[in-house]
Formats: C-alpha cells, structure tokens, sequence
C-alpha cells in the first residue's frame, strides 16, 4: 500500500518505506528490510496495466480506491477479509502472502538466496528453517542425487564404475 511510481524504475522497485495504520515509516524493521526487488516481466505487465487504471488520478502511490485516495488499511482488511469468507478458503493474514510467495517460489525451484533477499531477510537460514520443505530434493535423504553425479564425472573421466 506504501509503494510509490517514484520508487518503481526500468529494472526494480526500491523498498524504501513502509505503511503502518496509514503512517508512512521509513525506519524500517532492519537494514535488509531496504532493499531493491528485481522487476520481473509479469511484475513490470501487473504495473503496467495498474498505471493505466490509476492515470486519471493525480497520486504518488501506485495502489488507490477507486475513487483515488490512498488505501486504509482498516478497510483493506474487512475487504479481504470477506473475500476470504466468500472463497471458502480458511482465512488467513494479508501478511501472509508472504509466506505463498516464499513457498511458490522455492517450490518452483528459485534459488532460497533470492527468496531471501526479495523478502528482505539477511541469510537463508529463515528460509530453510521455515521453508525448507518446499526447496525441491532438499527433504530427500537417499543421496541419489550425489551418486548421479559422481557416476557422470567417472564415466567422463573414464574411471570404474562402482
């Protein structure tokens, strides 16, 4: 709900503020929490299209009502609350679409570096801790994944197989 056209440019958008109960607040959780989130081609087609809706009106932020003004939270929340509530799906926090973001991607295979740094996390071990069953393989114990290659690099090198 903070984020602004100033703050979206050719390559990214820069994390730079937040929005608490509708206060801006640029002293941010931690240094990390600051941070440039890479502007991906589905991501730069979703602003595109929401550049076009908002045009008429003249506002910083990217997201409006529709009347123009910026988005309450307080409201924001009823709303998605009764969306939740009309799709049948257990309610969960706004918040947590984070956490669908963050096991989507790994669950697609993104590297657990990049998750991080696009939730704005320092390292991985929050990644791993929380998401790490969804990191493809790296719930498997069977290390097939090790003999695989360790047969390749033999058979290049032309050693003995075991």
């Amino acid at each position: 709900m903070a984020l602004k056209w100033e703050t979206i440019d050719d390559e990214g958008i820069y994390i730079g503020l937040s929005r608490v109960r509708n206060r801006e607040k640029s002293d941010l959780k931690n240094e990390y929490s600051r941070r440039r989130i890479e502007l991906r081609p589905a991501m730069r087609e979703v602003l595109e299209k929401q550049r076009e809706q908002v045009k008429d009106f003249d506002s910083p932020y990217v997201f409006l009502t529709q009347v123009g003004t910026p988005i309450i939270q307080d409201r924001l929340r009823d709303q998605w609350s009764k969306a939740m509530t009309a799709s049948g799906l257990t309610y969960r926090r706004i918040y947590e679409t984070r956490h669908t973001f963050a096991s989507w991607a790994l669950g697609a295979g993104e590297l657990p570096e990049w998750v991080a740094r696009t939730l704005g996390h320092a390292d991985t071990s929050m990644i791993y801790r929380t998401y790490g069953r969804y990191i493809p393989n790296l719930t498997r114990q069977d290390g097939s994944a090790f003999e695989r290659q360790y047969r390749r690099q033999m058979t290049r090198e032309g050693g003995d197989e075991i």
